[in-house]
């Protein structure tokens, strides 16, 4: 048997380490001598040298009062050792995929703060014929009901505009907004309806939709400022899309983005 100065020296582990692993019970001594001091036998020694090869390898304590408690003779030890490490690298591509999204934040904010503050234009929006197909859900799914209404609408349509959209929602709206998908038309289209004419503040938004809150800020700002009413019928929110996914690179995107008012 080894009193606990002896065990450190063998094993390389301090004293002060050996009573936490004995209060963490996964490295009690197998004997008490006199004045109730710790003694460890050669099982203690195999022990120990395990739990220092878990400590290597990055196992936390509760881990290793797992394996410990799960294996007593350590004939499994790779099979843990293979586990962590399938753990490890799983880990470690999260943490890339996190470091690439974090590069790609900074240097979208690179890029917006090198593009200056919103110009509002107040505009009149003519009357316009479109074609139109309503649908409830997440602004992610417009691209969807965009193509939709395209197959639906291919051979009688004459296309003559940008392709928008209209919100009925004066908030934003995760998975139940109400957004109406719109193509401008020729007049005479079968099934084209009419969009009234109406009064409006407008902003030119350059980049990535995530970002496209910025835009509404500086329009809602502009209409505070000057005392403007939102319309409350037919939505108050237009996005034009004059350049959208079909050019590969979403910093190139430019959409117009309407506040219209009473």
């Amino acid at each position: 048997m080894y009193r606990i100065s002896e065990f450190s020296r063998i094993t390389m582990l301090t004293i002060k380490a050996l009573r936490y692993y004995d209060e963490q019970q996964i490295l009690k001594p197998s004997g008490r001598g006199g004045n109730n001091y710790r003694l460890y036998d050669e099982e203690d020694f195999k022990k120990a040298e395990r739990i220092k090869l878990f400590k290597a390898c990055g196992f936390t304590i509760a881990e290793i009062k797992e394996v410990l408690g799960n294996s007593k003779a350590g004939t499994d030890t790779a099979l843990y050792l293979e586990e962590k490490k399938k753990r490890i690298l799983e880990n470690i591509q999260k943490e890339k995929e996190t470091v690439n999204r974090i590069e790609q934040i900074l240097q979208k904010q690179k890029k917006e703060e090198r593009i200056m503050g919103y110009e509002i234009k107040e505009v009149h929006l003519g009357e316009v014929k479109v074609m139109a197909k309503e649908m409830t859900g997440s602004y992610k799914d417009v691209g969807k009901a965009l193509n939709e209404l395209k197959n639906e609408t291919n051979s009688t349509a004459v296309y003559d505009g940008n392709f928008f959209t209209c919100y009925d929602d004066e908030d934003y709206k995760e998975k139940d907004g109400n957004i109406e998908v719109c193509f401008p038309v020729k007049e005479g289209c079968e099934g084209s309806i009419t969009k009234p004419a109406s009064e409006a503040i407008s902003t030119i938004h350059t980049g990535s939709y995530e970002s496209i809150g910025n835009a509404y800020k500086a329009l809602i700002d502009y209409a505070k400022e000057k005392g403007l009413k939102a319309r409350s019928k037919e939505g108050c929110y237009r996005e034009v899309y004059h350049i959208g996914p079909e050019c590969g690179d979403e910093e190139q995107y430019e959409t117009e983005v309407f506040l219209l008012i009473e």
